[in-house]
């Protein structure tokens, strides 16, 4: 099983929202494996959303022939922060919930869709769902992110550089 072709939708343009990462230390989107998943960011043009394709592969095994719930969960956190991280809003998780809706088969080709929803003080609030596309729900969440502070960026091994 090898990962497909990723074709964004028309009007998605290809993001990389952790630029400011002087590591390729991103858990899921750097990993560089053929067998556990691969994610792709998008943003879409004059819109306030942000979108991901993710393919799960045979090393992201749970149930036999499905994706393992942590790894549906570790794309959900990752995706929605990557979503306040597009913004200029450098954040990690507080809390993540996570409501699995049924069971998502190995080599699918899922969207993530997030959203932020709030972006006051010192947290964000972002929300986002995993489909296939084409109106199946496979997971939605929900994600308090804690603005990391600029004077804490050379701890995260940040670039100082202005979003």
């Amino acid at each position: 099983m090898k990962p497909p072709t990723f074709k964004p939708k028309p009007g998605w343009t290809s993001v990389d929202p952790f630029w400011q990462m002087k590591t390729s230390g991103c858990y899921l989107s750097r990993d560089g494996s053929d067998r556990k998943l691969k994610i792709r960011y998008y943003a879409e043009e004059g819109k306030d959303c942000f979108h991901a394709l993710v393919w799960f592969g045979p090393d992201s095994e749970g149930p036999p022939g499905h994706a393992h719930g942590g790894a549906v969960a570790a794309v959900l956190d990752e995706a929605l922060g990557a979503a306040a991280w597009a913004r200029g809003l450098i954040v990690m998780t507080a809390k993540l919930t996570v409501k699995f809706r049924r069971a998502v088969p190995l080599g699918l080709l899922a969207v993530v869709d997030a959203h932020v929803r709030r972006a006051g003080g010192s947290r964000v609030l972002v929300s986002g769902s995993l489909t296939d596309g084409r109106g199946r729900t496979f997971a939605e969440a929900e994600g308090i992110f804690l603005k990391v502070p600029r004077s804490s960026w050379k701890l995260f091994q940040l670039d100082d550089a202005t979003p």
